[in-house]
């Protein structure tokens, strides 16, 4: 009898920490690494390749976009929102706007993004909007980016598709999960 109690006890800790070690294995949160081959092919990730960190805090989601080069950021980005709330306002403070840097199309410094999302299937499926005022050759544009984030089926995979109001082709990216 007490060898079967000590078996279950050994197996419920076993299990406690393999549980322990993939933490993250079913949600979104975490840094994720992109994988070109998979993504969408644009000349952007040939200078600068994407990471994508997602954070909760509390009630809020904090999603970083860091534009590596060279293996160090060059630009961070972050969507910060209450899914489900109204919009946060975030302040523009660079004129470069990572989706587009190498066009010409400036962020308009020291304006706002509005950033708002809501889950469409909990932990799995995330859609986000962004409203950005930004500087193009023929003055102001207000440019509206939507972002489905979906958790592959084995939580390793996270795919992002980004469909803009001035553009009419969606891209996709694909990131491989870090930790």
């Amino acid at each position: 009898m007490k060898k079967h109690i000590f078996i279950l006890l050994f197996s419920g800790v076993i299990g406690l920490l393999i549980g322990s070690c993939s933490k993250n294995s079913g949600s979104m949160v975490g840094r994720w690494a992109y994988v070109p081959e998979k993504s969408t092919d644009l000349v952007t990730w040939r200078y600068r390749t994407p990471e994508v960190v997602v954070q909760k805090e509390k009630d809020r989601i904090v999603i970083l976009w860091n534009w590596m080069r060279r293996g160090k950021v060059a630009f961070r980005d972050s969507l910060t929102f209450c899914p489900g709330s109204a919009p946060s306002k975030i302040p523009v403070t660079s004129a470069i706007w990572p989706e587009n840097w190498y066009m010409g199309v400036l962020a308009k410094k020291n304006s706002w993004k509005l950033i708002s999302g809501e889950w469409k299937q909990p932990g799995r499926e995330l859609f986000v909007r962004k409203k950005q005022v930004v500087e193009i050759s023929q003055g102001e544009a207000h440019i509206t980016t939507d972002y489905t984030y979906t958790l592959g089926s084995k939580g390793r995979m996270l795919t992002v598709v980004e469909k803009r109001s001035s553009r009419p082709t969606s891209i996709t990216y694909v990131f491989k999960r870090i930790d």
